[in-house]
């Protein structure tokens, strides 16, 4: 058995292992900007024959 190959893995294990923590880093950092800026949006409030004639505006 070649005990070499096994701890020259070990460096290359701890590369990927801090680019998987930096990957999970910016994903929560991003997942929290986006449900701010979703947060932030509002729904105007349109009457409903407003809503049926810009429907059948656009289906032209």
């Amino acid at each position: 058995m070649n005990l070499t190959a096994k701890s020259d893995h070990k460096p290359h294990h701890r590369f990927w292992l801090k680019v998987s923590r930096m990957e999970a880093l910016t994903d929560g950092i991003f997942a929290i900007s986006m449900t701010l800026l979703v947060l932030g949006l509002s729904v105007p409030h349109v009457l409903q024959d407003q809503a049926a004639n810009a429907i059948r505006d656009t289906m032209k």
